[in-house]
């Protein structure tokens, strides 16, 4: 489903309370892939790819989805 497995790695480094679902759709949001493109990747609905970027910004402590990718991308970029 994903490959990008090494960005998954750090992102699961980075943030070891998110499960691996959770882990697979910041990939795909620091992949900058829409809303929509990962209900139908992940064959989830919409509403529950909304409800599972909720619960990541809740273990994150990161308020937004904006703010959640500009993280992600920082930390892809300095583990890189």
């Amino acid at each position: 489903m994903v490959n990008y497995e090494k960005e998954l790695q750090i992102i699961q480094r980075k943030f070891p309370g998110l499960s691996r679902r959770e882990g697979i759709i910041c990939g795909l949001l620091l992949n900058k892939m829409d809303l929509e493109d990962i209900a139908k990747t992940t064959d989830r609905t919409l509403n529950s790819v909304f409800v599972t970027i909720h619960r990541i910004n809740k273990k994150t402590d990161i308020p937004n989805k904006n703010e959640l990718v500009r993280v992600l991308q920082e930390t892809i970029a300095f583990e890189s």
